[in-house]
């Protein structure tokens, strides 16, 4: 189990940058929420459609899709998730 508000810390460097590498993406993350971080979060955002993740070499680079950008806009604020999107 990982924290949730990891989801909303994904979503958000994503929303920012559209697509990153999963080591980059890693390195902007609060030094706080890395060591929470589990490879759990991007298959639940892949999952609930709000990511794509594709290989590209040897890494994979996540994508925010216009799922998650509706999911970020849904939001009532940083401390609150939304549970109507």
């Amino acid at each position: 189990m990982y924290d949730p508000s990891l989801q909303w810390a994904v979503l958000e460097l994503l929303d920012q940058w559209d697509a990153l590498p999963l080591s980059d993406l890693l390195g902007m993350l609060d030094p706080t929420q890395r060591p929470r971080f589990r490879a759990e979060v991007v298959r639940d955002l892949e999952w609930e459609g709000f990511v794509t993740v594709r290989p590209v070499g040897d890494e994979d680079v996540l994508e925010i899709t216009p799922l998650g950008k509706g999911r970020l806009a849904g939001r009532s604020s940083p401390a609150c998730p939304s549970s109507e999107v």
